[in-house]
């Protein structure tokens, strides 16, 4: 936890200064007229502002700044986590861990590169929480979730049991199995000059002709999983026994590579994928049902994070998709552990002209955002 806290407390210090220049950074690069002109100095210290500009200036042949709106949107999001443990001796079986679904809606509000908002869960009565915060600009991303899920479903049994033995539920919940999770992610894209991968998240940039970007993906993230295996019967069924473990706690950072590429169908359709392939150190302990220590030790994993969707706009507003699949794999000496999670967002957002808000910026930080 303390780990978890002092990454998040670095990147948040990182992330207010990258967003700080790049929010002057985005303000010049507004290509509509306002009626407000500010008074940028040609030396010191907004001369060296003015070089750094023109040196990132995005792509007008492929970008088209929508900075300067004010974007309010409507999400309904739907989440599916499972787990999955497969015996170390035997890799065909399987038992699955899965929760009631995540469905929660909300709204955001967006103007530059900032957005802010609040989802609330449709089930009162589902014990499952989740926090996230995350930021888009055109170079970097940075997500950060807290997700608790209780009282987790098994399924896949009958991989374990004998074709004629019927007697255990093809699903059953368990009400003392968890799953914890806190992470932080940030991604960086060297061709944010021609290509917003935000486009259809944060859409700062409208995209104007098809463009890909290579991503680089750091992060840092801490599972807490207990299987409540030990509330079963271990002599009524055997196969507890050889899945065996009763808790999972790990800790790990991930380095990732990748490629996103944004189509542009018409002049009105965004069509997007990216796929980011990634190496982790992990540093897991485990206890089993029959052990009486944990054990613990450090390894190289694998990870993958996919995303797709689409998005249509217009002049007032948009509307549009995106679909996530994240897998995470482990391997301990007695089990494999996979991680599977799988994020669906429907989105509608309109656009809002805030000229007397963008002169009032202007004034108070002394630059044009025309």
């Amino acid at each position: 936890m303390r780990i978890f806290f002092y990454s998040l407390r670095a990147v948040f210090i990182l992330s207010v200064l990258l967003l700080s220049l790049t929010a002057k950074v985005y303000a010049q690069d507004i290509q509509e007229a306002d009626s407000t002109k500010a008074k940028v100095s040609s030396s010191g210290i907004s001369g060296k502002y003015m070089s750094f500009r023109r040196a990132y200036k995005h792509n007008p042949e492929y970008l088209k700044s929508e900075a300067n709106m004010l974007r309010v949107r409507l999400l309904n999001t739907v989440q599916v986590p499972y787990f999955s443990i497969h015996p170390k001796d035997d890799i065909e079986k399987k038992l699955v861990f899965s929760s009631n679904p995540l469905m929660y809606v909300g709204a955001d509000i967006g103007w530059n590169i900032f957005t802010f908002g609040y989802s609330i869960g449709l089930d009162r009565y589902n014990s499952n929480k989740r926090f996230s915060l995350g930021t888009y600009t055109r170079f970097f991303a940075i997500n950060a979730e807290i997700l608790w899920l209780n009282n987790l479903m098994i399924s896949d049994v009958d991989d374990f049991m004998p074709e004629d033995d019927d007697t255990f539920p093809i699903n059953i919940t368990l009400d003392g199995a968890y799953f914890r999770s806190r992470s932080i992610q940030s991604k960086f894209f060297p061709n944010g000059k021609k290509m917003a991968f935000g486009n259809t998240i944060n859409p700062v940039f409208r995209q104007l002709k098809s463009a890909g970007t290579m991503v680089l993906a750091l992060s840092y993230a801490d599972y807490d999983f207990n299987t409540n295996l030990s509330s079963i019967d271990r002599e009524k069924y055997e196969w507890i026994s050889e899945i065996g473990l009763s808790n999972l706690n790990l800790s790990k950072y991930e380095l990732g590579a990748g490629y996103s590429y944004n189509f542009v169908v018409g002049s009105k359709w965004v069509l997007f994928i990216s796929d980011v392939i990634g190496i982790s150190t992990k540093h897991h302990n485990y206890k089993m049902l029959s052990d009486v220590s944990p054990t613990a030790k450090t390894n190289l994993g694998w990870c993958n994070y996919f995303r797709t969707g689409a998005c249509y706009y217009n002049k007032s507003y948009f509307i549009g998709t995106n679909i996530s699949y994240e897998i995470d794999a482990l391997s301990t000496n007695h089990v494999l552990f996979n991680k599977a999670n799988l994020n669906t967002v429907i989105y509608l957002g309109y656009k809002f002209n805030v000229s007397k808000f963008n002169s009032f910026v202007s004034d108070f930080l002394n630059v044009n955002i025309n």
